[in-house]
């Protein structure tokens, strides 16, 4: 992915995913840590949306991802 790509993907993430994903449990690090954090989990958002087809509000939350979680970053389940 080329620098340019990645900014794109990054903004996309930060304007449609973040306001919509669950507040991180750890509000004491600092913000650019919980904003890395944060665009992180929106991928994961990202990606669910794109896989199943659900809404960016949904995606975003199905994302469980927080700080020191043991790596599951989301769940969703469709009967």
């Amino acid at each position: 992915m080329t620098p340019e790509q990645l900014a794109l993907l990054r903004s996309k993430l930060d304007e449609e995913y973040v306001p919509h994903l669950p507040a991180l449990i750890d509000t004491n690090a600092p913000a650019d840590h919980q904003g890395a954090k944060n665009t992180a989990r929106a991928l994961t958002a990202f990606t669910l949306s794109k896989l199943t087809g659900i809404a960016t509000e949904t995606a975003a939350q199905a994302v469980i991802d927080d700080y020191e979680d043991n790596g599951i970053d989301g769940v969703f389940y469709d009967q």
